[in-house]
């Protein structure tokens, strides 16, 4: 909540979502995403390349 005023929507979710290795490795959160969360999803994996 504290950077949600000062960061892009999509580097909210980055930070939210980059360990959510269920998701990178099974697609295991699939069926809660919404088309918009699926496009954000796209800059998670996009960054996970830099990550470590």
């Amino acid at each position: 909540m504290i950077v949600k005023d000062y960061l892009l929507e999509e580097a909210q979710y980055i930070l939210r979502y980059h360990a959510f290795y269920p998701q990178h490795r099974d697609n295991a959160g699939e069926h809660l995403m919404d088309e918009r969360g699926h496009e954000l999803f796209k800059a998670v994996k996009f960054f996970n390349q830099y990550d470590l």
